[in-house]
């Protein structure tokens, strides 16, 4: 009987253990991951367009359909879909408007980029 309650009470131990892991890992939600989405966008750019900029953390984030961006600025593959799109402030000039960089739906793919 007191191997039971011992194995029982692993079994238990490590259910609570595997499940608070995987409710860490699967935390993948719009606050967490916005700095890792403003960082995806600042790398993809050139030298010339980083100089632009301030720092990453001087952009907005927001999801959005495929059918509010301009469509010069994306692949026809994402029409209809939904696409993160980061916009660096600060970034607008005489020639152009604040530069934008669009990600996949996970926000991990730079799929187009462009100015407002």
């Amino acid at each position: 009987m007191e191997f039971y309650n011992e194995k029982m009470s692993m079994s238990i131990a490590l259910f609570v253990m595997i499940l608070g892991v995987y409710g860490c890992a699967s935390s993948d939600d719009e606050t967490t991951s916005t700095t890792s989405k403003q960082m995806v966008a600042y790398e993809a750019l050139d030298e010339e367009e980083q100089d632009l900029t301030i720092s990453p953390s001087n952009s907005t984030v927001e999801k959005i359909s495929v059918k509010d961006a301009p469509k010069s600025t994306l692949a026809a593959s994402y029409d209809g879909k939904k696409v993160y799109v980061v916009t660096f402030l600060d970034t607008a000039n005489a020639k152009h408007g604040d530069l934008v960089v669009y990600l996949d739906e996970h926000g991990k793919k730079v799929v187009g980029q462009g100015f407002k």
